[in-house]
């Protein structure tokens, strides 16, 4: 069974949906039900401005690979199966 690496990125982009929610739902909450502050903006600005820097460098990382290559076992095993002790 083989399948593309790209197949690896739908519960990366799964993860980033559920995280991109999360943040909407904290920075309404620090915005809405906070002090009126100017700490309270900073909070905010300061979890929004974290997040795009996370966002950015993983997708600056993930741009190197080939995510069209679809690897055999033989690629993923560290032994040849062909050459077993046991003479499978």
């Amino acid at each position: 069974m083989s399948f593309p690496l790209w197949f690896l990125l739908v519960p990366y982009a799964a993860v980033l949906v559920f995280s991109a929610i999360f943040l909407y739902f904290n920075v309404f909450h620090i915005i809405r039900y906070g002090v009126d502050d100017l700490a309270t903006r900073g909070v905010a600005l300061a979890y929004v401005i974290g997040f795009l820097i996370v966002l950015s460098a993983s997708a600056w990382i993930l741009g190197g690979f080939d995510w069209m290559y679809v690897p055999t076992l033989q690629d993923l095993l560290p032994f040849s199966l062909d050459r077993s002790p046991i003479g499978l």
